[in-house]
């Protein structure tokens, strides 16, 4: 007899740091909105590199992209063509271990001109994200054997044997169609006029696999 089963496993952990998501930007004549833009980013990357080098220190990591200028000429209600608009920004991220911090940071940079705070989000670190999801793909594995033990013993087998598993939609024939077989998901918040939800929210680590057994 063969039996096909479904496995499914969900952890729900604490998140270990916060990824803060920034957005210099000013726009006015070439030279004012470069300048502008510049001197905000080195006070920034200043602010962060007194964080990285505290000890201990509440941040990971950072990282400021160059900055980027932009020129356009909009047109007007009535289809004239409006003066030329000049812009420059930088963008920059900074990954935090300590939610204290995070949330004082943050709380500086949204009341600065010129510096949105874009995107929060409460995260695993690699190394426990990884232990994680290792766990919970060996945990579902377990789930379909435990559940196909159950089958086959109401079927009036004893033992069941795996002969294959696989990712949702890999193990044909199989019903449905999944297109992600592993699941991270944190607190997020998205938008400066939407308010920045700064309080940790566990991150669900889920996966789902198909098992198929042979009862012996």
């Amino acid at each position: 007899m063969i039996i096909t089963v479904t496995g499914r496993n969900q952890q729900e952990i604490a998140p270990e740091q916060g990824v803060v998501q920034l957005h210099v930007a000013f726009e006015d004549d070439a030279a004012t909105a470069s300048q502008a833009t510049h001197q905000l980013a080195d006070q920034l990357r200043t602010q962060l590199v007194e964080l990285r080098d505290r000890e201990p220190s509440p941040l990971a990591d950072f990282r400021l992209e160059a900055p980027v200028s932009r020129t356009s000429r909009p047109y007007t209600h009535d289809g004239s063509i409006a003066p030329l608009r000049h812009s420059a920004e930088v963008w920059a991220s900074a990954t935090f271990v300590d939610a204290s911090e995070l949330s004082t940071a943050c709380a500086r940079w949204s009341s600065t001109p010129g510096l949105d705070v874009t995107d929060v989000r409460r995260e695993l670190s690699e190394e426990t994200g990884a232990a994680v999801r290792e766990q919970v793909l060996a945990a579902a594995v377990q789930d379909a054997v435990d559940r196909a033990r159950v089958m086959a013993r109401t079927a009036g087998a004893q033992q069941v044997e795996v002969t294959d598993v696989a990712d949702p939609g890999l193990l044909v024939p199989f019903g449905g169609d999944h297109q992600q077989t592993m699941a991270m998901a944190g607190a997020m918040s998205r938008g400066a006029g939407d308010g920045l939800e700064l309080s940790p929210r566990d991150v669900v680590v889920a996966t789902e696999v198909h098992v198929r057994l042979e009862t012996r």
